[in-house]
């Protein structure tokens, strides 16, 4: 089991038959203004996602690793999954140990930035690469790792979504098959805060501040 700065990493497969639902929240705070109307103010710089997703298990193989990770993100609340819905396709194949991704430039509807993390999935939840994006030029995104895996142009890269899990009871179809729907609600947005290393401010002086240093104004 892969985990992410405490969150359980889900690299199975949507069950398309059932869309993923996902929305957006923001919070606003509400008070008088000095002539007495409603006076409104944003309390986060930007919304937060809660994605709900099926996830159907194919085998008992699958369904033991599926609830092996389920119980270990239980403990903790946390999970990430990959954010169905966003991301795009690579242009070219991607081969076992290169570490970049080149991305089809007419399809990008997510904007990947550095520190995100991405996931590429195949075809069942044994066969995934997730790595933490160090670099974006372009269409072409760097890597922090190489890739286990070779991607065939066209398959999709997405982004992974943070946050609390929670779940609805498994639907048992089969002896073997097996559909859970999991919902991940963000608990700070992609943007605001990055769950990798940060490189630290080597700057001195003012807005610098660096704890035991002092900074002398003339």
């Amino acid at each position: 089991m892969i985990t992410i700065a405490g969150h359980t990493l889900f690299p199975h497969t949507a069950d398309w038959s059932t869309s993923p639902t996902w929305k957006r929240k923001w919070q606003t705070g509400i008070t008088q203004a000095l002539s007495g109307v409603e006076q409104r103010s944003a309390l986060r710089n930007l919304p937060l996602h809660t994605l709900q997703v099926s996830m159907l298990m194919s085998s008992l193989d699958e369904r033991a690793r599926f609830d092996a990770r389920l119980d270990q993100a239980l403990k903790s609340g946390l999970a990430a999954v990959p954010l169905f819905g966003y991301g795009t396709e690579i242009s070219s194949a991607a081969a076992e140990g290169a570490n970049t991704l080149e991305l089809d430039d007419a399809v990008n509807p997510w904007p990947f930035a550095v520190y995100d993390f991405v996931i590429l999935l195949g075809a069942d939840d044994t066969v995934f690469d997730c790595w933490q994006v160090t670099n974006v030029a372009g269409n072409t995104l760097t890597l922090a790792g190489n890739l286990a895996n070779t991607w065939l142009a066209g398959v999709m890269v997405r982004p992974v979504l943070f946050g609390n899990l929670t779940m609805q009871p498994a639907a048992q179809i089969t002896d073997w098959h097996s559909q859970t729907a999991i919902t991940i609600a963000q608990r700070v947005a992609e943007r605001n805060a990055q769950l990798g290393n940060l490189i630290p401010d080597a700057g001195v002086g003012v807005g610098h501040d660096t704890v035991g240093v002092d900074n002398d104004i003339a």
